[in-house]
C-alpha cells in the first residue's frame, strides 16, 4: 500500500506541475489517499476557511458520479469548476483525481453576483477570486485531456499491481525513483529494457517540421545509426502511426516493405509496437520498440508495454518541463542584463546590433534580420542581419518594406508578431518594434528552427523589441532626426567602407566625447555637437558644408584641424594660436589620447588646453581602468579577451559565437573539429562565469 500512495503522489504532482491547477487523489469513499499538490493562494483559502464544505461536495459528487468512465467537469459553486477523472483498478473505480479550480471569463460577473448574494463575506470572496486567472475553453480542453492521460497510466499500473503479475510491478516500484533522479532518456530506456524481456531495442522520434520526425534516442540496438535519421508523416510503419495518431501494433513484419527505414540503418525487427503522444504539441513524440521473435507480442506483454510506454512518456514531460523552466530562467535573466545595458546605450547601430545578436541566440535561429521604418525626413531603410547574405538581407528588407511600411514610411494597420515564410525558405517570426507611445519604428524578423518552442521564444522576442524600440526612441542618435543629423550618419558610415580603420578611431572618440561631456555636464546640444565633430574630423571642411552639417560642428573641425597642422610642423611645442571652446578642447584631448596608444603623458603635454580642464580629463581616463572610453558599435573581443586570458583561438571562437555560427558552423569557418570547438566554448564559458551563449554575448557587450 505504501508503494501505491508513492506511485499515485509521483503522477499527480507530474499533472500539477503541467497544468497549474490544485490537484489531489481520493478513494471511492472520498477520503484522500495523496496530500494535495500545487496548492494556490486561493484552494488555500478555501480548504481553510471550510474544509467540511470541500469534504461534504467531494462525498456528494461520488454519489452521483461514482461509475464514470471518463473525466467530468463539475461545479463546486456556480461558475467554479472541477475536473473529475476516475482510476479504474481491475475494471472498477477505486480511486478519483481532483483538479481545479476553473473559472471562465464570461461567468466571472455571475459569480460575483452569487457570492454577493449568498456569502456572509463578499469581499473576501471577490479578493481570492482575483487571483484565480481565467480559464479558456482550449486550456480547459488540454487540463482535461491531461488528467485522462494520467488516470490511464494510473488504471494500468495497478491494475498490473493488483495482479501480481512480477515484471510491471518492478518497473512501478523503480517508477517514483525514476521521476526524482536525473537520468538520461537512454538511461532511462536502458532501464526499462533490462526490466521488459518482450523488448529488445526502445527508441524515441520527435517531430521536425510540418511532414517529418526524426530518431532522438535509441536503447538496445547494437547499431545506433538509426539515431539522427529522419521519416515523413504516413512513410513505413512509424509514419504510419504518426498520421493516424492512434497506437499501433505488427507482428512478423521482417519482410514487410514498410519496414525499409529499420532496414536502411542496420536495425532487425520482427514485431514492433508504436505509440504516438502529445510533448508540446498534438502527437509530436513518438515512442516505438521492437523484438526479433517469431512470435508476436501477447495480449498480457502488449498491456505491459502500453503501461510503460505511458511510464516512458510521464517521464520525458517532466524532463522537458525541467528544461523549459531551466531555458526560460536563463532567457529572462538574459533579458533582465540586456534591459540594463541598453539604457546607457545611444547609437541605433549599436542597439540593432545587440537585438539582432541576442534574438539570434535567445532563439538559436538561423538568421535575424532588423529593418527599421524609413526615416520620415530622408527616406533610409536601416537593416542589420545575422545569417543572410547581403542579398538575401536586400530581399528580405524588400519583403518588410512591402508587408509593413507604405511609401511615406508609416506602418498599415495594427502591426502583431506573425509567422511567416521566410525568403530563404524556413519559417520565420516577424515582432513589430515599437517605441512608448505604440508606433512601429521597425520589425524583427528570426528564422525560427524548432517550431515547438513558437509560444515562449515569441514572448521573450516581442520584450526584447520592445525594450530595444523604447532604447532607439530614447538614444541621442534618435534626437529629432533632422537632415543635419541624416547627414552626419551617411557621411560616417561611408567612411567605415573607404577607412576602417580611422572609422573605428572616430567611432571610439565619439564615444568618449559623449560619456566625458555627459559626466562633465555638458548640455544635451553641447555633446551631439562634440560627438559630429568627432565622427566627422576626417572630412575636409568645403565637403561637409555642402553637405548642410550643422554650422557649429563644421566650425569644431575647422579648428581641430587647424591644430592638427599646427602640430605636425616638426620641431614647434603643441600650442594653439586661436581661442578654443570647451568642446574644442576636449575633442584635441581625445584624439591625442587615442592616437598615442592610450598614454596619458601625451595629454599632458598639452599645455595649450585648460589646466584644470586637462586634469579632470585625465583623472577620469585614469578612473576608467581601460573601460568604456574605446567603445564601438561592434563588438570588442580583444580587451575583454585579455580581462579574462582567453587565447588567440578562444577569441577567433567567441567572435563566431556572437555573430551566432553554431559548432559546426564555426569548426567548418576555422577549419578544426566539431569537438574541438566545443573544448573551446566550454572554455570561454568558464573564464567569462557565464553558462550558455547568450550570457556569454551580455557579457561581452557589458563590457
Amino acid at each position: 500500500m505504501e508503494f501505491r500512495v508513492t506511485f499515485l503522489q509521483a503522477l499527480q504532482d507530474q499533472f500539477a506541475a503541467e497544468t497549474g491547477l490544485t490537484t489531489v487523489i481520493t478513494d471511492s469513499r472520498g477520503c484522500e489517499v495523496t496530500n494535495i499538490s500545487g496548492t494556490t493562494p486561493f484552494s488555500d483559502w478555501i480548504l481553510k476557511e471550510s474544509p467540511s464544505a470541500f469534504s461534504k461536495f467531494v462525498r456528494d459528487s461520488l454519489q452521483s458520479y461514482s461509475d464514470i468512465n471518463h473525466p467530468a467537469v463539475l461545479d463546486t459553486l456556480p461558475g467554479l469548476k472541477v475536473i473529475l477523472a476516475p482510476v479504474s483498478v481491475s475494471g472498477s473505480n477505486k480511486y478519483f483525481m481532483w483538479a481545479g479550480i476553473l473559472i471562465e471569463q464570461e461567468v466571472r460577473a455571475f459569480i460575483h453576483e452569487f457570492v454577493e448574494k449568498n456569502s456572509g463575506n463578499p469581499v473576501r470572496w471577490k479578493q481570492a477570486l482575483a487571483t484565480v486567472e481565467d480559464t479558456s475553453k482550449e486550456d480547459k480542453g488540454k487540463a482535461v485531456a491531461g488528467a485522462k492521460q494520467t488516470v490511464e497510466v494510473l488504471s494500468k499500473y495497478l491494475t498490473l499491481e493488483e495482479n501480481q503479475q512480477d515484471e510491471p510491478y518492478y518497473l512501478m516500484r523503480g517508477f517514483p525513483d525514476w521521476l526524482g533522479a536525473e537520468l538520461t532518456v537512454k538511461e532511462l530506456l536502458n532501464n526499462i529494457l533490462s526490466c521488459c524481456k518482450s523488448l529488445s531495442f526502445l527508441g524515441v522520434a520527435e517531430k521536425n517540421g510540418e511532414e517529418s520526425f526524426v530518431v532522438s534516442h535509441l536503447a538496445g540496438s547494437p547499431n545506433p545509426g538509426l539515431v539522427g535519421k529522419s521519416f515523413s508523416l504516413g512513410e513505413g510503419f512509424l509514419g504510419q502511426a504518426a498520421a493516424i495518431g492512434a497506437p499501433r501494433r505488427w507482428a512478423n513484419i521482417e519482410k514487410d516493405p514498410r519496414v525499409l527505414f529499420f532496414i536502411q540503418n542496420d536495425v532487425k525487427v520482427n514485431n514492433l509496437f508504436c505509440a504516438p503522444f502529445k510533448m508540446h504539441h498534438d502527437n509530436d513524440t513518438l515512442l516505438f520498440g521492437g523484438n526479433l521473435r517469431g512470435q508476436p507480442f501477447s495480449d498480457k506483454e502488449l498491456l505491459i508495454i502500453e503501461s510503460l510506454f505511458g511510464l516512458l512518456h510521464v517521464f520525458l514531460r517532466q524532463q522537458w518541463q525541467e528544461t523549459r523552466l531551466v531555458n526560460l530562467t536563463t532567457r529572462l535573466t538574459v533579458l533582465t542584463e540586456v534591459t540594463q545595458m541598453m539604457r546607457g546605450i545611444h547609437s541605433i547601430k549599436r542597439i540593432l546590433l545587440i537585438l539582432v545578436d541576442m534574438s539570434l541566440n535567445l532563439a538559436q535561429g538561423s538568421f535575424s534580420c532588423v529593418v527599421l521604418n524609413p526615416d520620415k525626413s530622408n527616406g533610409n531603410i536601416h537593416v542589420m542581419s545575422r545569417g543572410l547574405t547581403e542579398q538575401q538581407a536586400e530581399r528580405y528588407k524588400e519583403r518588410i518594406q512591402g508587408d509593413y511600411f507604405s511609401s511615406d514610411g508609416e506602418v498599415p494597420g495594427e502591426s502583431r508578431s506573425v509567422m511567416v515564410k521566410a525568403e530563404i525558405g524556413t519559417r520565420a517570426l516577424d515582432i513589430p518594434i515599437t517605441d512608448e507611445s505604440n508606433e512601429t519604428i521597425g520589425v524583427l524578423s528570426v528564422g525560427i528552427s524548432d517550431p515547438k518552442e513558437v509560444e515562449e521564444i515569441q514572448t521573450l522576442l516581442t520584450s526584447l523589441a520592445a525594450i530595444a524600440g523604447i532604447s532607439i526612441h530614447h538614444g541621442d542618435s534618435m534626437v529629432a532626426k533632422s537632415p543635419k543629423t541624416a547627414s552626419v550618419e551617411m557621411l560616417h558610415s561611408a567612411m567605415e567602407q573607404w577607412d576602417p580603420v580611422n572609422w573605428k578611431l572616430t567611432e571610439q572618440a565619439a564615444k568618449l566625447a559623449v560619456a566625458f561631456s555627459g559626466k562633465f555636464g555638458f548640455s544635451g546640444r553641447e555633446r551631439l555637437a562634440i560627438e559630429q565633430a568627432c565622427l566627422l574630423s576626417l572630412y575636409n571642411i568645403e565637403l561637409l558644408e555642402n553637405w548642410n552639417v550643422d554650422p557649429d560642428v563644421v566650425e569644431m573641425v575647422r579648428v581641430y584641424k587647424g591644430f592638427e597642422k599646427e602640430q605636425k610642423e616638426p620641431g614647434r611645442p603643441v600650442r594653439i594660436n586661436f581661442l578654443l571652446s570647451m568642446s574644442c578642447e576636449l575633442m584635441v584631448m581625445i584624439f591625442t589620447y587615442l592616437k598615442n596608444d592610450r598614454k596619458l603623458e601625451a595629454v599632458q603635454e598639452l599645455i595649450a588646453i585648460n589646466s584644470g580642464f586637462r586634469k579632470e580629463f585625465m583623472d577620469y581616463l585614469s578612473g576608467k581602468t581601460g573601460g568604456n572610453s574605446g567603445e564601438t558599435h561592434q563588438v570588442d573581443i580583444g580587451r575583454i579577451g585579455e580581462a579574462v586570458n582567453l587565447t588567440a583561438r578562444e577569441k577567433d571562437v567567441l567572435k563566431l559565437v556572437i555573430q551566432g555560427y553554431n559548432n559546426r558552423e564555426i569548426a567548418k569557418s576555422l577549419f578544426i573539429s566539431e569537438h574541438t570547438v566545443k573544448n573551446h566554448v566550454t572554455n570561454i564559458f568558464q573564464k567569462l562565469g557565464v553558462a550558455d551563449r547568450s550570457q556569454a554575448i551580455a557579457k561581452v557587450y557589458q563590457s
